[in-house]
C-alpha cells in the first residue's frame, strides 16, 4: 500500500508526517499483480492477471504474443534510456 501526504513532496516529509495518521493520507490500494511501463503520460506495456496490453490494446494469446511484447519493451528501453540524457 502507497500513500500521499497532501500538500509535501515524499522528500520533505518528516518524521511526524509519516507516523501520524492525522496528517491527512491518501491510501491507494495497489492492483494486484500488474505492472505499468509509461513512457511520459502514456501507458507503453501493461501485465494483468487477464494478460499482456501493449499501448492499451490487448495482446492476443497466439504466437506472436511474446514477439510483440518483447518489441514494445524494446521501445520503452530505448525511451527509458534517452530520458536519462
Amino acid at each position: 500500500m502507497s500513500y500521499t501526504i497532501i500538500g509535501k513532496s515524499p522528500s520533505l516529509a518528516t518524521f511526524d508526517d509519516v507516523y501520524n495518521t492525522n496528517a491527512g493520507y491518501q491510501f491507494h490500494e495497489p492492483t494486484p499483480s500488474s505492472i505499468m511501463l509509461h513512457a511520459g503520460a502514456d501507458e507503453m506495456i501493461r501485465v494483468a492477471p487477464d494478460g499482456f496490453y501493449v499501448r492499451g490494446v490487448k495482446v492476443p494469446v497466439d504466437d506472436k504474443e511474446a514477439e510483440t511484447v518483447y518489441k514494445a519493451f524494446n521501445q520503452w528501453l530505448a525511451w527509458a534510456a534517452l530520458q536519462q540524457r
